[in-house]
């Protein structure tokens, strides 16, 4: 995949959406670690985004930052992508992960994301 995305770096002027393409060998190590629960390193792969922007780039890393509490950090890469695709659905569906207070009845605080953040900043 990366020698591909190099390779096609010659035909970016033509078609832009070309530039992003290198971003995704990033993109595919971040998810790969997500999956892995490495949450720091899956976070490091905005190094995707270096190579250009691209929906699923903001949108994984939001994920990963909802998964380690940091819903301000996630909340930023939902607007991301949500600006460049409105309707994205994987942002929309993070977006109400963040937003949605818990359901679990077990947990005392079910607080949405957004509202834990704002307390732990204070």
């Amino acid at each position: 995949m990366a020698a591909l995305a190099r390779e096609a770096q010659q035909y970016a002027g033509q078609n832009p959406a070309l530039a992003a393409l290198l971003g995704f060998v990033d993109w595919d190590r971040g998810c790969i670690a997500r999956k892995d629960k490495k949450y720091d390193e899956a976070a490091g792969s905005h190094r995707a985004l270096t190579a250009g922007e691209h929906v699923l780039f903001y949108e994984d890393r939001a994920d990963t930052y909802f998964r380690q509490k940091r819903y301000t950090d996630a909340l930023a890469d939902i607007a991301h992508a949500l600006a460049l695709v409105p309707e994205d659905e994987g942002a929309l569906i993070t977006r109400a992960w963040v937003l949605v207070p818990s359901s679990d009845t077990r947990r005392p605080d079910r607080r949405t994301g957004l509202e834990r953040a704002r307390s732990d900043e204070r």
